[in-house]
This record gives C-alpha cells, structure tokens and sequence, in this order.
C-alpha cells in the first residue's frame, strides 16, 4: 500500500546472518561442504529463522547476528538493527512512514534494498517505451566478489535517493556455506590483482558519479558533512 514514499526512495531490509557452532569433537564447522550445510535445514526445519519471533530468539541465543557485524561492522551499522529496529518489534507496524537514515556513518554501508523501478510520473508511457527505470543498474565493471553492492548504494545516493528502513515486518537472513572461489581470489591480495582492481575502479567510479551527478541535491549526505551544515547553519554572524 501507500506509504507516503516518494519515487526517489529506498528501502533498506535489515540483514542478519545464522551462525554456526564449531564441533567440539572435530574442531570443524559442520558446514565444510554444500552438502554438510543443506543437512542443517533438512535436520532441524528452523535453523533460519522465518518470523520475527525466531529470529529474536536466535539472537538471544547468539545464534544469529546482524550480517558481517563480527567482521564488516560498517556495511549495516546505519541501519542500527539491534539498538533501534528491534526495539520497535511490534509497535511500528500501523506506521504510517518508514524511518528515514539522515546520514551515512561510513561509506563502506552497503545495505539490501528494494528500490522503484516502473515509472511514476505523468509521463510514465512515454519513459516505460524507452524502457528507462527510475532505479540504476549495477555497473557490470564490477565483478567478482567485492564492490558491486558499495557501488550501487552510491550510485543512489549520487541520484538523489532517500534510504528508509522498513519495519518490523521482514527481514532478510544469510543462509552458512563454503567459501567460494571468487571469494578465495577476493582475499588473496599477495597473489590476485582483484581487488587493487576493484578498489581503484571504485575510486574512478566515484568521480564518475560526482561528474555525471553534479547538479543533483544528495538527499543523504555522510554524517561528518552533515555536522558541519549544521554548524555553518548554526554559526553566529557579525
């Protein structure tokens, strides 16, 4: 339904992600090989938790934790998970807006969202006939294992989007599995060129952004830029 969003908007779905316990016996995780991992589920049908409910009660064993918070605190810190939005379990659901994130922390924050994409405005035969979506894709230079979601979220920012957190109503979790090739290659620095490559592309990729975005208003600027508005705003005049 309506939500009072406007076109330029997205949602962030707060991230968790299932932990595991290491075997005692073995001193292995029982999740070495895709099969061991799919036998978590099959064995105990609540290992993800589905429901808010089982998703509390995860945390509360420390089973569950917000997504990377043990090793990439910055990439869902802005959200505040666990020091806001599961404190409103429950009583936000009749809201009748999202609460919205003023500032981003860090630019390494790269949250899930659901963004618009059909268009809304009065002209919206005309753009859906050019097949022009309101929302960017992701920018197929980057490939592999890291930058892509970084890179999205700053390319709505650099657009002029709004970030809003959605309620209490769902959430998405990551499911335990084997480390990938690509991740493998990803964290081999002495070795790989992958990721000098996708840093530096990164940092090109910004200016492109500021070039191509130059005459948009950022709707969310970083929280240190923000303080010093408000202290230009603020400051006495002669």
């Amino acid at each position: 339904g309506d939500r009072g969003l406007d076109p330029k908007d997205a949602i962030v779905i707060p991230a968790f992600e299932r932990k595991l316990k290491i075997q005692s016996h073995s001193h292995q995780s029982p999740c070495e090989t895709l099969e061991g991992c799919q036998q978590l589920i099959k064995e105990d049908p609540n290992f993800i938790p589905g429901t808010m409910p089982q998703l509390l009660r995860c945390i509360e064993g420390k089973d569950c934790i917000v997504f990377q918070s043990d090793v990439n605190w910055d990439g869902h810190a802005d959200t505040k998970t666990t020091k806001v939005w599961l404190k409103q379990e429950g009583k936000d659901k009749e809201a009748k807006t999202l609460p919205t994130i003023p500032c981003f922390k860090s630019l390494r924050y790269e949250p899930y969202v659901a963004t618009p994409w059909c268009p809304l405005e009065a002209n919206a035969e005309r753009r859906l006939a050019v097949r022009a979506p309101r929302s960017p894709y992701y920018d197929e230079r980057f490939y592999g294992y890291g930058k892509n979601k970084i890179q999205q979220i700053a390319h709505l920012r650099a657009r002029g989007f709004k970030f809003h957190i959605l309620q209490t109503t769902g959430f998405v979790i990551h499911f335990p599995h084997p480390e990938s090739t690509t991740k493998e290659v990803w964290n081999n620095r002495k070795g790989g060129e992958l990721h000098q490559q996708m840093d530096q592309l990164y940092i090109r990729y910004l200016k492109e952004l500021q070039r191509q975005y130059e005459d948009y208003d950022i709707e969310t600027p970083t929280c240190k830029i923000q303080r010093e508005m408000k202290k230009r705003l603020h400051k006495p005049t002669n």
